[in-house]
């Protein structure tokens, strides 16, 4: 029998072979192991490179955002441009953010240029696809800025890592006075009667409406209407109203509906069947994240983006180049956050940065007047920001051109009527007591010879200088010799026929009496240079009052700075076009002043029933009643001939004795292209615009008199550039530092049509405007105060005022109500003392502008208080401060605005209409008093946005706008697209 046999060493042999097999699979499977686990950390860390890269492309874009938002606010245009270099150039994040261990600054960079603009469009709101864009229901010009931004990771082993990234910003440039309503600050509304708002509505604080408490009208807001803030349906969320008795109105409001609605008409109440008023608190005792969703979601669904706060995203629109306004100033800011927002209206300074020099209406506008109403020389500023020494009671004009460059232009000119010009040291700079200016002898000088009366644009209290007295000429016939320009002869034709320059009456002087004619003066006794604004007051401040013998309230007597919007009209058409006569303008001059005649009446600008009609623009003298060829021989003048164009503006001459300004005084002539021109920079590049620098009415030490600029007799059309030869430069704007007061009927005819369902040219008067002819305008200043339109009656050849505004009168009580106290002045408010100023009995002045009853004696009946308000009629776009809410007190709200003085509830409840746009923008630093009802009563407010204003091309000269950015669309890009938008970018101008 066989046996296999087996040995030990072959065994051993196949076990080893078997054990280096295994090993060796098992080290290729380490090897294979260990390589994955290699390769995978090498992709991890290049993933973590790459999200690396891209956080810091994405943050470096949305840092460059944050800088060019801030940037863009400061923007006037939206022209392209690359934000590459000087004060427009962004910048990257501090080197301590980009040098991390995987990149230094240089792997670095960012890229941004404003590329495309659509011009001025309307949003649709109605148009789904506007749902969500914020400016719906605005005319808008988007601009698109898009930021790229590339940043690069380093790894030893890795290499370099780079990502790209693009984050495009939206700029909306938005026209300031398509606004029915804009307010810098909280909004309030807290009305007694019906109001509806026509027209969007926005706040860059919180709005707070509802209507009055103890009353049920109803407050309905028809379009969009937008808070940077919160809602508050509580007419005492700020503060408490106080009443004219002193009474506390604390409560929350009245009971009446408060209607919203969305873009397709539907109307809504804020406040549901259950009595919850559905605003940011949603009918709790407070605010919290449960009641603001709830609030968002109802208003989303119910209004459909026409009612937005805070809590829908919705930004502050703010003017470029200014900071957001604070009702408390931010020590961490340079500037004065209360302050924001008045820089529109203020004077030039010498230190005013670039940007705020487009913001500046004073810089840039064409007419621009320094006025000193106050008994001290004083330093007023030119519109470069130059300073000029103004005597006291005195002005100078100039024409103010911006050149390309951003230089100016300055030219002093001569208004019709302006007593003197210029500025004459007497050869000791040092001592101002001697200076004097030089006395208008130009064919424009005072006279009340003309047509329409006296020819001056400008008056304001007289200074009693030999230099501002009117120039007299031979009387009785023969040569109109001129005056000497420094010593006028003693008898004159040509400003009066009066036999002596003493003998003159008040209305002949080129200024306003500084002086009552007897006795005194006092509230019932005020000297024509002044009148009361019983709001501005000393002790008048508010809550808790203070009034007792030692502290009385004491209004302050206001200096007239009185500007004539019928006068300007007159000038500007003589001087631009060479016309000899006006055409379909009211006759301004006094009914019982001189060279009135009764054929007159019919075309007064008192008289309510008139009709306007064609004046001349020459002198009326002596036989001659429509003269209108301006006393000129030619070829050659003899030197006895006399040249007078009253309505013409000249420039000032540099010698005031130059031979020429009666030899040949057309050298001196304002030529039209020195106003306006199509080619060349010019003073009036966007329409007519005047600014009045009232030196020092911010000064409130008492060392200056108050002040206030009034713009009369702007009954029917204001003056405006043709736009058939100037397109797109109609309109007409005025802009003061001090306090506006418009007197009258405003760039309209008092021709009311009350039917609120009347649409188009010739309806509803609160919104439409009279004929496809009238231009629009605004009017700006430190506070804004309507008085009523000065109605005269005629009556057996006597004419008298029966209603409107009395200067003579501005001391009064504002009606007859009974609660009246002799002691008003001395006592706290109380129900036996409910209104502010005197009882005695006056006859109103023979003029509304004249204050000493004594020097103008009327022919009416002695009245204890103001006649009643004249139904108004005012079109123009109204910006101005505001004095805030406190917690002591309301400031009266947009209810109140803007501000009044007569009493137009308690007669017969008058109606005062205003189709234009309103803007409260500052906390007024001028007249700071806080509101009372104890001097006006509130007119029916007939107050729309004008609907002209909705045309996106529409024409207001130099109107502001505000602006909004956001970030849009943020997306990954390649290298490729990264490299032709950086091309592009670079490409734009910077």
């Amino acid at each position: 029998m066989n046996e296999t046999t087996h040995h030990p060493a072959e065994n051993r042999g196949s076990a080893l072979v078997t054990v280096m097999i295994f090993v060796g699979v098992l080290a290729i499977l380490t090897a294979s192991i260990l390589g994955y686990s290699v390769s995978e950390r090498r992709a991890n860390e290049r993933q973590r490179l790459a999200l690396r890269a891209r956080n810091m492309a994405e943050n470096v874009a949305v840092y460059a955002s944050e800088q060019l938002t801030t940037k863009l606010y400061r923007l006037r245009s939206a022209s392209p441009m690359a934000f590459m270099s000087g004060s427009n150039q962004i910048h990257l994040p501090p080197d301590d953010v980009t040098d991390t261990a995987y990149s230094a600054p240089a792997d670095v960079e960012v890229w941004a240029g404003l590329t495309s603009t659509t011009g001025l469009t309307f949003i649709d709101p109605t148009d789904p696809a506007n749902a969500g864009n914020p400016n719906a229901g605005l005319s808008v010009s988007s601009s698109t800025v898009p930021i790229i931004a590339k940043s690069t990771m380093q790894h030893p082993a890795i290499g370099p890592v780079t990502a790209y990234a693009e984050q495009d910003l939206q700029i909306a440039m938005i026209p300031l006075f398509q606004f029915a309503v804009f307010y810098n600050m909280d909004m309030e509304f807290g009305p007694g009667p019906d109001m509806t708002i026509n027209g969007p509505v926005h706040t860059n604080g919180n709005l707070i409406a509802r209507i009055q408490t103890g009353f049920s009208n109803t407050l309905q807001f028809t379009d969009r209407v937008t808070a940077s803030g919160g809602f508050y349906a509580n007419t005492a969320h700020k503060g408490p109203t106080y009443m004219s008795s002193g009474s506390v109105d604390n409560g929350p409001g009245g009971s009446g509906p408060l209607y919203f609605q969305n873009p397709g008409g539907t109307v809504t109440n804020i406040k549901n069947s259950s009595s919850v008023w559905r605003d940011h608190k949603y009918g709790t005792s407070s605010e919290t994240a449960t009641t603001l969703s709830q609030f968002k979601t109802f208003a989303t669904s119910a209004y459909g983006g026409n009612l937005r706060t805070s809590v829908h995203g919705v930004t502050r629109l703010e003017l470029p180049a200014i900071g957001g306004y604070k009702e408390t100033d931010d020590p961490a800011t340079p500037e004065d956050d209360t302050k924001n927002g008045r820089q529109v209206i203020e004077p030039p300074f010498a230190d005013d940065e670039a940007d705020i020099v487009q913001a500046k209406f004073a810089r840039n506008t064409g007419l621009y007047i320094v006025v000193n109403p106050d008994d001290q020389i004083r330093t007023g500023t030119k519109p470069d920001g130059s300073n000029i020494t103004v005597l006291a009671r005195s002005y100078r004009c100039f024409l103010n051109t911006v050149n390309t460059d951003g230089s100016h232009t300055i030219r002093e000119v001569v208004l019709p009527g302006q007593p003197s010009y210029g500025y004459n040291n007497n050869g000791t700079p040092l001592d101002p007591n001697d200076d004097t200016m030089y006395q208008n002898n130009l064919p424009n000088r005072y006279t009340d010879k003309t047509a329409i009366g006296v020819n001056q644009i400008l008056r304001i209290p007289a200074s009693s200088r030999a230099c501002d007295q009117p120039i007299a000429m031979l009387s009785g016939g023969g040569a109109l010799t001129p005056a000497s320009p420094t010593s006028p002869p003693s008898a004159g034709a040509y400003v009066t026929t009066a036999a002596t320059l003493a003998a003159m009456p008040a209305t002949s002087l080129t200024g306003y009496k500084t002086s009552v004619a007897s006795g005194s003066a006092s509230y019932s006794n005020i000297p024509d240079a002044f009148f009361y604004d019983l709001r501005r007051g000393n002790n008048q401040t508010g809550y808790p009052w203070s009034r007792s013998a030692g502290t009385p309230y004491q209004p302050r007597p206001i200096a007239k700075i009185d500007f004539d919007m019928t006068r300007l009209r007159l000038t500007v058409e003589r001087t631009l076009t060479g016309a000899t006569t006006s055409s379909s303008i009211f006759n301004p001059n006094n009914p019982n002043g001189p060279g009135w005649v009764s054929a007159n009446w019919s075309r007064s600008v008192l008289n309510a029933s008139a009709t306007p009609t064609n004046y001349n623009l020459g002198i009326n003298y002596g036989a001659t009643t429509n003269y209108s060829d301006f006393f000129r021989n030619a070829p050659a003048p003899a030197p006895d001939d006399y040249f007078v164009d009253p309505f013409r503006i000249y420039f000032a001459p540099a010698d005031p004795i130059d031979p020429l300004i009666t030899t040949d005084p057309d050298t001196f002539e304002v030529p039209p292209t020195s106003l306006v021109s199509t080619v060349n920079p010019s003073p009036w590049f966007d329409g007519v615009t005047v600014y009045i620098d009232s030196v020092g009415a911010e000064v409130k030490d008492g060392t200056r008199d108050d002040s206030g600029v009034r713009l009369w007799n702007g009954r029917g059309p204001a003056i405006s550039l043709d736009g058939a030869i100037y397109p797109n430069r109609t309109g007409f704007s005025f802009a003061t530092n001090d306090a506006l007061y418009v007197v009258g009927h405003f760039n309209a005819d008092g021709s009311i049509n009350s039917t609120t369902s009347s649409t188009g040219t010739g309806g509803y008067s609160g919104r439409y405007p009279e004929s496809a002819n009238e231009k629009l305008t605004s009017a700006m200043g430190d506070a804004i105060t309507i008085l009523s339109q000065p109605v005269f009656t005629s009556s057996g050849g006597n004419y008298y005022q029966t209603t409107g505004w009395a200067d003579s009168l501005s001391g009064s009580r504002c009606d007859g109500r009974s609660g009246h106290s002799s002691s008003w002045a001395t006592t706290n408010p109380s129900s036996s003392n409910t209104t502010d100023g005197t009882n005695t009995s006056i006859t109103a002045a023979s003029g509304p502008y004249f204050s000493d009853t004594n020097a103008h004696p009327g022919s009416g009946s002695g009245r204890t208080y103001k006649f009643e308000p004249s139904v108004t009629e005012i079109s123009a776009c109204l910006l101005t401060g505001i004095v805030p809410t406190t917690g002591s007190q309301t400031s009266g709200g947009v209810h109140n605005f803007p501000r009044l003085q007569e009493s137009w509830a308690w007669f017969d409840s008058v109606a005062l209409y205003i189709r234009g746009s309103m803007v409260a923008m500052f906390q007024s630093l001028v007249a700071t008093e806080p509101w009372s009802i104890r001097y006006y009563q509130g007119a029916v407010r007939n107050w729309g946005l004008h609907e002209s204003l909705r045309d996106p091309n529409h024409d207001i000269p130099l109107e502001p706008i505000v602006l909004n950015a956001q970030r849009m669309r943020y997306r990954e890009i390649t290298a490729a697209e990264y490299a032709a938008q950086k091309a592009v970018i670079e490409a734009l101008p910077h």
